[in-house]
């Protein structure tokens, strides 16, 4: 019922196993070799090949249109789908197994269409486009149905897409992040009881220890507003505005609910910044130990000398709207100006640097940073963090010599034997441990170490993929002990792109006590050569683009991590782990990427 058709659009000659690929106006070569792809994973749009495999006319019969006629009974459907993909390696070798089968995609498109039942040819176009992409890996593809005698007087409708394996990852992450922060919200709106208002807060410190401040803060507004627990943001380091002779600051954003009214929280919040330390007689825009806005106080529009919300100026501070939008309902409107708090801050991140300039304040030095333990910030928007995994004593002296920024240890009898081996005081501070099991967590002697010496913890993705906030309450106890960040990494299914697993650990974790700036995504991307090949070849950056990202490259040869290292940073990758081994030639290629690639804004 199909005809097939393949087409090779080769304007260059190339070795077999050679790739360029290029990424803006940053050229980067990448040497790698065709290997034995498990499926079908080599598919390349970035190259210099650009072959068509496509069938037509395919017909299925499928429940699709709004009309009542039209539920009841399937209509006849004609299907024509194109993948863009390089064919030149089954060319040369002559396997099916490196490229995609049309019959076997064309049995899919089928079982996948007689299945469904949509109400609009868009839809039913946009389902088989995601087939075609997440599930067979064409980097590009097209989707064209035909409906026969569907308006009257015309032969038939005709509805045409084009998709990218890129548009879905995206896709799936915007889901997976809308759902969480959605879900996340919902819960937080269900505590308590009786009228409740739900009240986004802007906090920020620059005195002192500024993220024991901002920590502090977020306690005393818990007790002071009932709150079973508090969402917050991610931690953005500022320069100061106005008064710009004084330290940068520490902001974030959190969002609670009180059944308090707008003027007793005012009172109650005036309350906690002079315990905290601050000065209210002070001169306005001074140095202060915490400052604490309300940015909105559900849809209550107040202007008053003592109180204005919406604060009057949330909508010209980018250094506000960026991590008020981690946190805010998607579907948020600015109750005066009418406008999404997600299009207000894209336009505030779209203006040129100078439009970015508010009295004194350059808010494009705004830079997302990352708790390494309790008494260090990492400004990830600056630098990326190298860690390489270690087993002995000699290893650790070494990568600290070498210049690593930590080390990641496995199982936590390893890390009690360096720590009797090194002594009490001795053990490296900026130290991620890596459990064999979230069991291994309890241990008796695990107190020993994790107060002053733990910088955070590695979730290993069989560990993500089963648990449970029971499980990952030990976690989230000794997060909250040490302050320092978990990279949480992904289970991958066999669309090679889930990264919902993230989404419940982070889920679990927040609702626990744990804060959204601890939580560094790894997206699994180093899972094998071949999933990392198919990234490199899409320009694709996998994983959660609302959380600072972990590229553990440890597995791969040492030749390779120091070329996937460039690719980490250039793909905004945060964190990148490698083995002991490649340390000191990978340090030297993260930190020319990071010049080169890295922006002030993160």
């Amino acid at each position: 019922k199909a005809t097939v058709s393949v087409l090779n659009w080769a304007h260059t000659l190339r070795r077999p196993g050679e790739h360029t690929l290029t990424h803006n106006t940053h050229p980067m070569a990448i040497v790698t070799e065709y290997p034995a792809l498990e499926k079908r994973k080599l598919c390349c749009t970035n190259g210099k090949y650009r072959d068509v495999v496509s069938f037509e006319k395919l017909q299925c019969h499928s429940i699709v249109g709004v009309k009542e006629p039209e539920r009841l009974q399937k209509q006849k459907l004609l299907i024509d789908v194109t993948m863009y993909l390089d064919t030149s390696c089954c060319s040369l070798n002559d396997k099916i197994d490196d490229t995609i089968s049309y019959a076997t995609l064309s049995r899919a498109v089928l079982k996948y269409t007689e299945d469904s039942k949509h109400f609009l040819l868009e839809t039913l176009c946009h389902g088989i486009a995601r087939l075609v992409c997440l599930k067979f890996g064409a980097p590009e593809c097209s989707v064209r149905v035909e409906k026969p005698r569907a308006i009257p007087l015309a032969a038939q409708a005709v509805v045409e897409i084009t998709r990218t394996y890129e548009f879905f990852t995206e896709e799936n992450a915007e889901v997976n992040k809308r759902l969480t922060r959605n879900l996340l919200l919902d819960k937080l709106r269900a505590q308590g009881t009786g009228e409740r208002s739900t009240v986004y807060l802007a906090l920020g410190s620059n005195v002192g220890d500024t993220l024991g401040n901002l920590l502090r803060a977020i306690e005393e507004m818990r007790k002071l507003t009932g709150s079973e627990f508090v969402l917050t943001s991610g931690l953005y380091s500022t320069p100061p505005a106005y008064n710009v002779n004084q330290p940068a600051f520490l902001n974030a954003s959190i969002v609670l609910t009180t059944a308090l009214d707008p003027f007793a929280l005012l009172r109650g919040i005036k309350e906690i910044e002079g315990r905290l330390g601050r000065d209210l007689a002070a001169e306005r825009n001074s140095p202060r130990p915490v400052d604490i806005d309300i940015l909105f106080f559900g849809d209550v529009v107040l202007e008053s000398p003592q109180l204005t919300v919406p604060h009057k100026d949330l909508h010209k501070r980018l250094f506000v709207m960026c991590p008020l939008t981690e946190v805010a309902d998607e579907s948020y409107k600015h109750p005066v100006i009418r406008q999404p708090l997600f299009a207000i801050r894209e336009a505030l991140w779209r203006a040129s640097p100078p439009a970015r300039v508010t009295g004194e304040e350059d808010m494009s030095q705004l830079t997302r940073v990352i708790p390494l333990g309790s008494s260090t910030l990492h400004g990830v928007g600056k630098k990326t963090v190298v860690l390489t995994r270690v087993a002995k004593r000699a290893e650790v002296e070494a990568a600290a010599k070498d210049g690593a920024l930590g080390v990641v240890v496995t199982g936590v009898a390893q890390l009690l034997a360096l720590r009797d081996e090194f002594g009490a005081d001795a053990l490296p501070a900026k130290l991620f441990l890596e459990p064999a099991s979230l069991d291994e967590l309890t241990h008796p002697r695990l107190g020993e170490v994790s107060g002053t010496h733990i910088a955070g913890f590695r979730i290993p993705a069989d560990i993500t993929r089963t648990a449970t906030a029971e499980t990952l309450a030990p976690l989230a106890e000794l997060l909250r002990v040490t302050g320092g960040s978990v990279i949480v990494t992904a289970h991958i299914d066999d669309t090679q792109t889930t990264i919902a697993s993230i989404e419940n650990v982070s889920c679990y974790l927040q609702e626990l006590g744990v804060h959204k700036w601890q939580i560094v995504a790894d997206s699994n991307v180093a899972i094998d050569d071949d999933r990392l090949t198919l990234v490199a070849r899409h320009g694709v950056s996998l994983g959660a683009a609302w959380y600072p990202k972990c590229w553990d490259l440890s597995a791969l040869s040492a030749p390779r991590q120091t070329v996937f290292a460039q690719l980490a940073v250039q793909r905004h990758a945060d964190v990148v782990i490698v083995g002991k081994d490649s340390i000191k030639d990978v340090l030297p290629v993260t930190a020319a990427a990071d010049a080169l690639f890295r922006t002030d804004m993160h």
